[in-house]
């Protein structure tokens, strides 16, 4: 019996483990991109006031490189929750994570025609989960649900 307390314990600690390395690696993923957004401040608005950038615009290309990684961030989240689901158990904490997740995906499709543009032109890069998520916002986007 006392085996089985401390296979428990074990058990209970490694997924712990498991659960604040997953976090930590989506935490450091997004922190990489706010470092992107300070020292390119000036094309934020591409990506969070639903401005247009311009194809002749000396920063398109930048702003391309910054929308691949961003939907790669998104879709490593999207992965990443998927997977803990598999092992993990869902408690108040990852589920207040994948809802603040969702709802930074959902904002930014909304308010950046760049990302919803990259994505579309590349679709097949992308899994099919990401590609939806970008729809679900326009279509709410376009019914008058928009984020602010």
């Amino acid at each position: 019996m006392v085996g089985l307390y401390f296979s428990y314990r074990q058990t209970t600690h490694v997924v712990e483990a498991l659960r604040v390395n997953l976090n930590s690696r989506i935490t450091t993923n997004t922190l990489d991109l706010d470092r992107v957004f300070i020292e390119k401040h000036h094309l934020r608005e591409y990506f969070y006031e639903g401005k247009e950038i311009p194809d002749n615009h000396s920063d398109f290309h930048l702003a391309l490189a910054i929308a691949e990684l961003k939907l790669d961030i998104f879709e490593h989240n999207m992965l990443t929750y998927r997977d803990i689901d598999r092992v993990l158990p869902r408690d108040e904490h990852s589920n207040a994570w994948r809802q603040g997740n969702d709802e930074w995906i959902e904002f930014s499709f909304s308010n950046s025609p760049i990302l919803c543009k990259y994505l579309e032109a590349r679709k097949a890069w992308y899994t099919k989960e990401l590609y939806d998520a970008m729809k679900a916002a326009m279509q709410k986007k376009n019914k008058g649900g928009q984020q602010e």
